[in-house]
């Protein structure tokens, strides 16, 4: 089994739930998938839907825009009712947002169900934050 990169955690409960990660090296929106009746804590199935390189790049962006967010937090420079973004960030971060979104709802059909085994690489105070590699089954 391959391992592959998680390029991004956007919902976390007990493990991601949504996010982008590789798969086949390609990055892929990953969502839990709501009508499994094969789930539990060590057994998810995941929605991977296939994105496009404009959306990726976006994802990107998002993610630093997340990460100089945190570095400004982690130094008392911002708190933490403004998560996610810094005042000189919040429009692109809501415009990549949408468009990922939109991205997200006009592909809705393009998905696939595989199972996700994630491992944490390094932790972080916020699980958002952490890194993570996941195999796909």
């Amino acid at each position: 089994m391959t391992k592959e990169k998680v390029h991004t955690v956007e919902g976390y409960w007990d493990g991601p739930i949504a996010g982008v990660a590789d798969f086949e090296g390609k990055p892929h929106y990953y969502d839990v998938f709501e009508d499994s009746d094969d789930v539990d804590e060590y057994n998810i199935v995941y929605t991977l839907t296939p994105l496009s390189e404009a959306v990726f790049a976006l994802v990107k962006k998002n993610r630093e825009i997340l990460l100089r967010w945190n570095a400004a937090y982690e130094a008392g420079k911002t708190d933490f009712d403004s998560q996610s973004a810094l005042p000189e960030d919040k429009d692109a971060y809501f415009d990549a947002k949408k468009q990922i979104d939109r991205f997200l709802f006009q592909n809705a059909g393009n998905g696939f169900e595989k199972k996700g085994y994630f491992t944490v690489l390094k932790t972080a105070f916020n699980p958002l934050l952490e890194e993570f590699e996941v195999v796909w089954s």
